[in-house]
């Protein structure tokens, strides 16, 4: 049984635990809509590290309704327990690097404070899928509902943990450790809820359930239309049959008017006709018409060219919405997530991008072939929707096989990145002590250049790595030599010695005789006032220089970003840039001032270079990490995550009908 922890260890674990339920409940707010849920699974969170940390008392361990042993493994669900099992792998896959290196801190630290270093595991994401089976078993969850809730809950989940382990890694590798004297004395955890807890009756049968049943903003809508349009005194769903297409004809023919006259985007269902359509027919049509308009407004986001083709496929949607009996009954029906997939693509292109891009000319292509039918089946929709897929799909792949042609290169400019960074490391502990002074600039500004091409040539223990460092510290530590006639002499015979060491690296560097007389010439007039007497010439400060971009000689269209030289304190780019994967729309303000948008097609092994692929042009930008920090808050530079554009213009009507 575990030790209740010294004041310090305890203290350290409430602190842990504080920021581990804060990560997870803001990945459960995400996809969750049920707050009960969130706070019945934070709650299992907690009572769960609570043990595993060994937080409790003796006496609330040893209680079993205040913490039982569920296992992860039952046999009346077979498929969710393999399912709950895949997900703690995977989960472990994806994050694995950045929780073992969070556990080794705490370990560090509760050895250092006299804890349990067990306690360590407290953190492990395998706690998640313990707390989702406390949910199923608490709420009675039918496995195929569990089974959903797991699918949609583990992207956010893979992310977050992510987040929190490399997150707090940091803040304890900072070394501020405010939270002995400030954290908070320890509240026990709640219970974990068990299924004895709730009573027999059906959630889903319950006036709380039928209020606060978590549902889509589309379904919402659809809904309230239908709810709007039975309580009307007259209905129209008990049109004759006949009578009922001949009215779908009289709209059809009423959509094609609008639209020969230029004024297709008039509402249908706030019109005459509008009114006679059916209940179904009704919200079909308000919904896709809500969705238009919210697409074509400019503060949507979307460039002109894709606005244009989600207002192409206004009046075919609408005709679909007259005759299909399937566009609200699936979950999410195939052209709602067409448009949100051209709203994605509107929002990664420029706001001015033009419309004659290869992907909005085939795009339009699609639009105004479906415009010509009079008559729009689900056939006819799915067909053009496959096609849109797979012209989206294809400029997708189309970037990421120019990144892959390119592998190669990049794999040479980022091992060129990480020897100058293996070469600005041993600069900085060169120079850790040293005042600022033209020898402190030489070694900083041409020699950390030697010794990167060292580095990258030969590596960090061969004996040129060895006599390059040696040499840069021969040259700094003559700028301390102690006044004297005897050091003196002693500095005069191995001048030249040195002089001629510094002299060949700059040589292998390329620079020409007189390049290396004039970077030379300040360490020399430095030295030879310090010999005299007299007061060395002060350091030129020259500021640091900024980030560079150029093409790659000899392959066109493929640029670099990087920074060139020693940076004394170099950045890290946003934490959004360190979830970034293969396939990503990204965008990057460039130092010229222009914006590079396309996909992350390439992440260097060493993770210190990124390829990404404009998917409309052959233009490939290889970045280091170096030069992403200094870009990543630049205008322009953001990372694109998928945003469900029918979801935001549904809810917003239900806020404001």
């Amino acid at each position: 049984m575990p030790a209740v922890p010294p004041p310090a260890a305890e203290k350290l674990l409430v602190r842990c635990r504080a920021v581990f339920l804060s990560a997870l409940r803001a990945v459960l707010e995400q996809e969750v809509r049920h707050r009960e849920w969130i706070g019945l699974l934070v709650s299992a969170a907690g009572a769960r590290f609570d043990q595993a940390a060994g937080l409790l008392a003796p006496e609330a361990l040893a209680s079993p309704r205040r913490h039982p042993s569920v296992s992860v493994i039952h046999g009346a669900d077979a498929d969710f327990s393999a399912e709950l099992l895949n997900l703690e792998r995977r989960l472990g896959q994806f994050c694995g690097r950045e929780q073992a290196a969070l556990q080794i801190r705490l370990k560090g630290l509760l050895m250092d404070v006299g804890g349990d270093t067990a306690a360590a595991a407290a953190v492990s994401s395998g706690i998640v899928c313990h707390i989702l089976r406390d949910l199923q078993e608490a709420e009675g969850l039918h496995p195929s509902e569990a089974l959903d809730l797991l699918r949609r809950l583990e992207p956010a989940l893979g992310v977050g943990l992510a987040r929190f382990y490399r997150d707090f890694e940091h803040e304890l590798a900072l070394g501020d450790k405010g939270w002995l004297e400030s954290a908070p004395s320890f509240p026990l955890a709640p219970p974990v809820p068990t299924a004895a807890s709730f009573p027999a009756l059906d959630w889903t049968d319950s006036p709380e359930a039928l209020s606060s049943l978590p549902i889509s903003p589309v379904e919402a809508l659809r809904l309230a239309v239908l709810s709007r349009r039975e309580s009307l005194p007259r209905s129209p769903g008990s049109l004759d049959p006949s009578l009922a297409a001949v009215l779908v004809e009289r709209i059809e023919g009423w959509l094609g008017e609008r639209r020969s006259h230029g004024s297709e985007g008039v509402s249908l269902v706030n019109s005459e006709l509008g009114s006679l359509l059916s209940p179904d027919q009704a919200a079909a049509v308000e919904i896709l018409e809500v969705v238009s308009a919210f697409a074509l407004r400019p503060a949507s986001g979307l460039s002109r060219p894709v606005r244009e083709v989600i207002a192409g496929l206004r009046v075919p949607l609408l005709r679909l919405a007259l005759r299909s009996e399937a566009l609200l009954q699936a979950r999410r029906h195939r052209v709602l997530a067409v448009i949100d997939r051209l709203a994605d693509l509107g929002r990664q292109l420029a706001p001015d991008a033009s419309p004659d891009l290869p992907v909005c000319r085939a795009l339009r292509g699609v639009v105004e072939g479906l415009s010509q039918f009079r008559r729009v089946s689900d056939k006819d929709i799915e067909g053009a929707c496959g096609q849109i897929e797979a012209i989206l799909d294809a400029r997708l792949q189309g970037a990421l096989a120019r990144g892959k042609a390119l592998a190669d290169q990049a794999d040479r400019l980022e091992r060129r990145e990480v020897a100058l960074i293996e070469a600005s490391l041993e600069v900085q502990r060169l120079v850790a002590e040293e005042p600022v002074t033209l020898l402190r600039e030489f070694v900083e500004g041409f020699w950390v250049h030697v010794l990167a091409r060292v580095a990258y040539r030969r590596g960090v223990d061969s004996a040129r790595w060895k006599e390059s460092v040696a040499l840069a510290r021969q040259l700094l530590e003559a700028g301390r030599m102690p006044v004297g006639e005897a050091a003196g002499a002693a500095l005069r015979k191995a001048l030249p010695a040195l002089f001629e060491g510094l002299k060949q690296g700059l040589l292998w560097l390329g620079l020409s005789e007189s390049h290396v007389r004039e970077g030379l010439r300040p360490c020399r007039a430095y030295l030879m006032a310090l010999l005299a007497g007299e007061v060395p010439p002060a350091p030129l400060r020259r500021p640091v220089s900024g980030t560079s971009l150029g093409p790659v000689a000899g392959i066109p269209d493929f640029l670099f970003l990087c920074h060139k030289q020693h940076l004394p304190q170099a950045s890290m780019p946003d934490p959004e840039w360190a979830e970034v994967g293969i396939g990503d729309p990204v965008a990057v303000g460039l130092p010229d001032g222009q914006v590079m948008r396309g996909f992350v097609a390439l992440i260097g092994h060493q993770h210190q270079l990124i390829l990404i692929a404009d998917g409309d042009s052959p233009q490939v930008l290889a970045m280091t990490a170096r030069a992403l920090a200094a870009c990543s808050r630049a205008p322009g530079t953001r990372v694109f995550r998928p945003a469900s554009l029918v979801d935001a213009a549904t809810t917003e009507r239900l806020l404001h009908p």
